[in-house]
Protein backbone atom coordinates (compact mmCIF):
# COMPACT_ATOMS: atom_id res chain seq x y z
CA UNK A 1 0.00 0.00 0.00
CA UNK A 2 2.83 2.41 0.90
CA UNK A 3 4.53 1.67 -2.43
CA UNK A 4 1.33 2.50 -4.36
CA UNK A 5 0.92 5.82 -2.50
CA UNK A 6 4.59 6.72 -3.02
CA UNK A 7 4.41 5.85 -6.72
CA UNK A 8 1.23 7.91 -7.14
CA UNK A 9 2.82 10.83 -5.25
CA UNK A 10 5.97 10.72 -7.39
CA UNK A 11 4.01 10.52 -10.64
CA UNK A 12 1.71 13.37 -9.52
CA UNK A 13 4.70 15.51 -8.58
CA UNK A 14 6.38 14.84 -11.95
CA UNK A 15 3.20 15.76 -13.84
CA UNK A 16 2.84 18.96 -11.78
CA UNK A 17 6.45 20.00 -12.45
CA UNK A 18 6.14 19.39 -16.20
CA UNK A 19 2.78 21.19 -16.41
CA UNK A 20 4.09 24.25 -14.54
CA UNK A 21 7.32 24.66 -16.47
CA UNK A 22 7.82 28.06 -18.06
CA UNK A 23 8.58 28.56 -21.71
CA UNK A 24 11.40 30.84 -22.86
CA UNK A 25 9.26 34.00 -23.15
CA UNK A 26 8.02 36.29 -20.40
CA UNK A 27 4.68 38.08 -20.38
CA UNK A 28 6.48 41.38 -20.24
CA UNK A 29 8.26 42.35 -23.44
CA UNK A 30 12.02 42.03 -23.70
CA UNK A 31 14.52 43.98 -25.76
CA UNK A 32 17.90 42.96 -27.08
CA UNK A 33 20.36 45.13 -28.98
CA UNK A 34 21.38 43.10 -32.01
CA UNK A 35 23.88 45.51 -33.55
CA UNK A 36 25.32 49.01 -33.44
CA UNK A 37 26.70 50.14 -36.81
CA UNK A 38 29.53 52.22 -35.33
CA UNK A 39 30.94 53.22 -31.97
CA UNK A 40 32.51 56.42 -33.39
CA UNK A 41 30.58 59.11 -35.25
CA UNK A 42 32.39 61.85 -37.14
CA UNK A 43 30.88 64.94 -38.74
CA UNK A 44 28.09 63.94 -41.18
CA UNK A 45 28.20 60.38 -39.82
CA UNK A 46 25.45 58.32 -38.25
CA UNK A 47 24.82 55.26 -36.13
CA UNK A 48 22.10 52.66 -36.72
CA UNK A 49 21.03 50.51 -33.79
CA UNK A 50 19.08 47.29 -34.46
CA UNK A 51 16.84 46.25 -31.58
CA UNK A 52 14.93 42.99 -31.27
CA UNK A 53 11.61 42.99 -29.39
CA UNK A 54 10.12 39.78 -27.99
CA UNK A 55 6.70 39.54 -26.38
CA UNK A 56 4.93 36.30 -25.46
CA UNK A 57 1.55 37.85 -26.16
CA UNK A 58 2.77 39.39 -29.42
CA UNK A 59 1.08 42.68 -28.59
CA UNK A 60 3.92 45.15 -29.14
CA UNK A 61 2.34 46.41 -32.39
CA UNK A 62 0.38 49.39 -31.10
CA UNK A 63 2.78 49.88 -28.20
CA UNK A 64 5.57 52.44 -27.92
CA UNK A 65 9.32 52.36 -27.51
CA UNK A 66 11.34 55.04 -25.83
CA UNK A 67 15.00 55.85 -26.36
CA UNK A 68 17.33 58.41 -24.85
CA UNK A 69 20.99 59.17 -25.27
CA UNK A 70 22.73 59.66 -21.92
CA UNK A 71 26.02 61.52 -21.79
CA UNK A 72 28.85 59.70 -20.05
CA UNK A 73 31.39 62.55 -20.01
CA UNK A 74 32.71 63.63 -16.61
CA UNK A 75 32.49 67.32 -17.53
CA UNK A 76 28.94 68.72 -17.73
CA UNK A 77 27.73 70.38 -20.92
CA UNK A 78 28.55 74.05 -21.35
CA UNK A 79 25.87 76.47 -20.11
CA UNK A 80 22.93 76.80 -22.46
CA UNK A 81 23.46 73.54 -24.36
CA UNK A 82 20.41 71.28 -24.32
CA UNK A 83 20.43 67.76 -22.93
CA UNK A 84 19.36 64.87 -25.17
CA UNK A 85 15.59 64.60 -25.57
CA UNK A 86 13.59 61.50 -24.73
CA UNK A 87 12.30 60.07 -28.02
CA UNK A 88 9.06 58.07 -27.95
CA UNK A 89 7.74 56.42 -31.09
CA UNK A 90 4.77 54.15 -31.78
CA UNK A 91 5.19 50.60 -33.02
CA UNK A 92 2.60 50.69 -35.75
CA UNK A 93 3.90 49.37 -39.07
CA UNK A 94 2.49 50.60 -42.33
CA UNK A 95 1.17 48.19 -44.97
CA UNK A 96 4.73 47.52 -46.16
CA UNK A 97 6.12 46.69 -42.72
CA UNK A 98 7.11 50.25 -41.80
CA UNK A 99 10.69 49.39 -40.89
CA UNK A 100 9.56 46.67 -38.48
CA UNK A 101 10.32 43.08 -39.37
CA UNK A 102 7.44 41.19 -37.74
CA UNK A 103 7.84 37.41 -37.66
CA UNK A 104 4.42 35.74 -37.87
CA UNK A 105 5.63 32.43 -36.39
CA UNK A 106 7.18 33.93 -33.27
CA UNK A 107 6.25 36.94 -31.16
CA UNK A 108 9.34 38.87 -32.26
CA UNK A 109 10.13 41.97 -34.27
CA UNK A 110 13.25 43.92 -35.17
CA UNK A 111 13.51 47.64 -35.71
CA UNK A 112 16.37 49.95 -36.65
CA UNK A 113 16.79 53.34 -34.97
CA UNK A 114 18.99 55.81 -36.84
CA UNK A 115 20.83 58.70 -35.13
CA UNK A 116 22.71 61.33 -37.12
CA UNK A 117 25.71 63.35 -36.01
CA UNK A 118 23.46 66.36 -35.39
CA UNK A 119 21.13 64.23 -33.22
CA UNK A 120 23.98 63.25 -30.89
CA UNK A 121 26.56 66.06 -31.06
CA UNK A 122 26.41 68.48 -28.10
CA UNK A 123 29.80 69.70 -26.89
CA UNK A 124 32.17 71.86 -28.91
CA UNK A 125 34.88 71.45 -26.25
CA UNK A 126 35.36 67.68 -26.24
CA UNK A 127 34.11 64.48 -27.85
CA UNK A 128 30.70 63.45 -26.58
CA UNK A 129 30.64 59.96 -25.08
CA UNK A 130 27.23 58.44 -24.56
CA UNK A 131 25.07 55.36 -24.26
CA UNK A 132 21.64 55.07 -25.83
CA UNK A 133 18.93 53.51 -23.68
CA UNK A 134 15.78 51.75 -24.96
CA UNK A 135 12.57 50.58 -23.27
CA UNK A 136 9.32 49.19 -24.67
CA UNK A 137 5.73 49.35 -23.46
CA UNK A 138 3.33 47.01 -25.29
CA UNK A 139 -0.27 47.95 -26.00
CA UNK A 140 -1.43 46.27 -22.77
CA UNK A 141 0.91 48.45 -20.72
CA UNK A 142 3.56 45.79 -19.93
CA UNK A 143 6.96 47.48 -19.60
CA UNK A 144 10.25 45.90 -20.69
CA UNK A 145 13.54 46.20 -18.88
CA UNK A 146 15.90 48.90 -20.12
CA UNK A 147 18.71 47.95 -22.50
CA UNK A 148 21.54 50.19 -23.65
CA UNK A 149 24.40 50.34 -26.10
CA UNK A 150 28.08 50.28 -25.36
CA UNK A 151 29.82 53.66 -25.31
CA UNK A 152 29.43 55.64 -28.52
CA UNK A 153 31.84 58.53 -29.18
CA UNK A 154 30.69 61.58 -31.14
CA UNK A 155 33.53 63.69 -32.52
CA UNK A 156 33.67 67.31 -31.35
CA UNK A 157 33.13 69.93 -34.02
Amino acid sequence: MKIKISAIAIISLAVLLVACSKDSYNTKPTLKILSVSSDYISFDGEVVISVQMTDKQGDFPGGVYTCKAVRQNEKPLEMGLPDYPVVTDSLIPDANGGGFNFDRDYPKAVFDRRFTYSDLHRSGQENDTLKIYFTLCDRRGNQSDTVYTKIIVVEKS
